[in-house]
């Protein structure tokens, strides 16, 4: 029953990460894809706005890439869209140069950062950003990232109790025998540490059996669902999940068996 219990709280935690990872890996990827967009004065040249983007622009912090669109290539785009040719009509190119920065780490904060600075640069008209969608899209990870936090922290607290009381029953069980061995010359050490040895190792058990549980969900719900949402589960994910999984329920049985033991010599 330890193992089965442990298995089951373990897996659905396991489960609750995966798809709060899985979910702050997807919304980051989409923020990562959020560029901060400058425009210079339409009277500026495509070379002259060129040179500014490499004297000033390319060489500021926190920024993965950046994108130079020149005055001619932005008419080129206008006129495939539209369909109109506006320097035809209006005998010059009215649109600007501009170029797009794309953040390394793209939070609300760092994009209203880098915001100021662009428009600090001499001869930027207009700065254009997306920080209001990357501070919904961030409160939303870290609205997901609690949930998670606290479902696991209530399933492995449960579990940890079961556990605690698993293991006081079996002290219990055991306890004629323990004062058998304890008139024998037995330590302390010697009576708890079989206990706390194989509740552990029932613990390690239950993180595999949660571990396949977890395997199991993600087989026959999450994959039939790759079409709504997908949760990426790789071999490399799976075994550092069912050590970590296996890990935390020898963790928490030993913890369980060292308590009992000390409630039991008080």
């Amino acid at each position: 029953m330890q193992v089965l219990t442990l298995g089951v709280a373990l897996g659905v935690s396991g489960l609750f990460v995966l798809l709060a990872w899985n979910a702050h890996t997807a919304m980051s990827s989409l923020r990562a894809n959020l560029a901060i967009e400058a425009f210079f004065d339409p009277d500026v040249p495509s070379v002259a706005a060129s040179n500014i983007v490499n004297e000033n622009i390319k060489s500021l912090p926190e920024i993965t890439r950046v994108v130079f669109i020149s005055k001619e290539q932005a008419l080129n785009d206008y006129a495939k869209m539209s369909g109109e040719d506006i320097e035809q009509v209006l005998g010059m190119n009215p649109l600007p140069a501009s170029v797009k920065i794309y953040l390394a780490d793209p939070t609300a904060h760092s994009a209203e950062r880098l915001e100021t600075i662009v428009r600090r640069i001499p001869h930027i008209q207009d700065v254009k950003s997306d920080a209001p969608l990357i501070a919904s899209m961030e409160s939303r990870s870290h609205a997901l990232d609690r949930i998670a936090v606290i479902l696991c922290s209530l399933l492995l607290l449960a579990a940890f109790f079961y556990a605690l009381t698993a293991a006081q029953h079996g002290a219990d069980v055991q306890k004629e025998t323990s004062r058998t061995h304890s008139r024998m010359g037995a330590t302390r050490w010697m009576i708890t540490a079989p206990m706390i040895f194989y509740s552990g190792l029932a613990g390690a058990i239950g993180g595999i059996v949660g571990m396949g549980i977890l395997l199991l969900i993600h087989a026959q719900v999450l994959m039939a669902m790759s079409d709504v949402f997908i949760v990426a589960l790789t071999l490399r994910e799976s075994l550092i999940a069912c050590g970590a999984l296996a890990c935390s329920g020898a963790v928490i049985s030993v913890f369980a068996a060292a308590v009992t033991g000390l409630r039991t010599r008080s």
